[in-house]
């Protein structure tokens, strides 16, 4: 396939707006690789935006917009897509899950992270979905930060309908937090973020980076990070503070990153204790107090958004086959046609398919425990995108219900959830 002047050469991964390419300049393939980030439905205004971000960003710790344009199904209809730098990486708790973590390794990637949002927040942007699926860590070390599908600046005009704030809950200030409990479901006032929030998401994701758990609400303490330095872990929990001026501007705590590292650098950095993998408390839920649950609701959908800018492939020859973009706008265009640039995020994304037998409640206002360990044919971390990683299993979080959840739902830190499975592999022929 060729979309523009690119032509499709891999696959890349796939989320609830877009689907991303490697490719390969038609008449220049020496020119390398690239990606090719194809939105999934016409006319989807939230390109437009993330172009805007990118062609205003050059920066090492972010990926180069190279091409922005549309493409033309079959049957003539328009879709935006945008292509970038190929980032050959992982996805940062990923690459940090690969190996034995120093201090110095941790405080330098997320320096780097930090860096990116300083020249972000520098042009008057906000990121608003910044966490640890939108950073890529190369084999070298070096951290990018990727999808601005959900950024903003100054002068760009609204995409949703709702006041909540936009972002992926466990990562959201507490501020974004009590704006959603407050104006759930409404239009009005909408909650605009700023660069505190941006710098509220660094530090969960840089408390889960170091803990492999989302930190505990506002009960947060050096002590609850065993093993890290004094000055990281003061560090981290400065940026999870109350009050977003505590906080410090990005740039400050950019610098605070680089100086331990410097440190590390020069007193020698030993490793980060890392749970065994079978902990129940590993990439657990953020603990959050029961009258923030309601406020969750269409935020949980905004974590799909996120989108991957490669996979950690090793290589070409690692690739899966490509589905090409005639078919998946296709099957896109079959399933749903949203109105572009007007639709909620919870809005434009499907209910995720639930397959297999689960335990069946009697009584419908019964609620299922969360069992301590996976159900048998469900699906196990890395978890899909719409998926929370709990108790070494993937679940979904119900939007708009409360405990008791009822039958085949399952009830869990005063919230609802439901497994999910891989799908069954059909026989290959009939039984006896």
């Amino acid at each position: 396939m060729v979309v523009g002047a690119w032509r499709v050469v891999g696959w890349g991964g796939r989320g609830s707006y877009g689907v991303v390419y490697c490719v390969q300049r038609s008449e220049h393939p020496e020119a390398g690789l690239f990606a090719l980030k194809l939105a999934l439905h016409p006319r989807d205004e939230r390109f437009e935006r993330e172009v805007e971000l990118l062609s205003r960003l050059v920066h090492p710790h972010v990926p180069r917009l190279w091409d922005s344009g549309w493409w033309t199904s079959a049957d003539g209809v328009a879709f935006p897509f945008l292509v970038m730098d190929w980032v050959e990486g992982v996805h940062l708790y990923e690459w940090a899950r690969q190996r034995k973590l120093s201090f110095q390794q941790v405080a330098r990637v997320l320096a780097q992270v930090a860096r990116a949002l300083e020249a972000l927040h520098a042009m008057g942007g906000v990121h608003r979905d910044v966490k640890g699926d939108n950073v890529l860590v190369t084999q070298e070390g070096r951290a990018v930060l990727t999808d601005f599908g959900l950024g903003t600046y100054p002068g760009a005009r609204a995409l949703t309908r709702q006041a909540e704030p936009l972002g992926t809950p466990q990562y959201l200030s507490p501020q974004a937090l009590h704006h959603r409990q407050r104006f759930w479901r409404r239009a009005e006032p909408r909650y605009e973020a700023g660069p505190a929030d941006d710098v509220y998401a660094l530090g969960v994701t840089a408390w889960r980076l170091v803990t492999d758990t989302y930190p505990p609400g506002e009960r947060v303490s050096p002590e609850l990070m065993s093993g890290t330095s004094p000055e990281l872990g003061a560090l981290i929990c400065r940026l999870l503070a109350e009050d977003p001026a505590a906080r410090g501007c990005v740039g400050t705590v950019a610098q605070a990153f680089e100086k331990i590292t410097e440190t590390a650098e020069r007193t020698g950095a030993p490793s980060i204790p890392r749970r065994a993998a079978d902990d129940s408390s590993v990439g657990s839920t953020r603990w959050v107090p029961a009258r923030r649950m309601l406020g969750w609701g269409l935020g949980l959908s905004a974590a799909v958004v996120g989108l991957l800018v490669a996979l950690n492939t090793g290589g070409m020859q690692h690739f899966q086959p490509v589905e090409g973009p005639t078919a998946v706008a296709q099957e896109t265009r079959s399933q749903d046609k949203p109105d572009a640039g007007t639709a909620g995020m919870a809005e434009a994304v499907r209910a995720t398919r639930v397959e297999g037998s689960l335990p069946v409640s009697e009584q419908e206002g019964l609620s299922l425990d969360l069992s301590k360990n996976p159900l048998p044919g469900q699906r196990r971390p890395p978890c899909g995108k719409r998926e929370i990683e709990i108790n070494g299993g993937c679940w979904v979080f119900q939007v708009n219900m409360e405990p008791p959840c009822g039958p085949r739902i399952y009830e869990w830190k005063q919230g609802c959830y439901l497994p999910t499975f891989d799908p069954q592999i059909p026989p290959t022929s009939d039984p006896p």
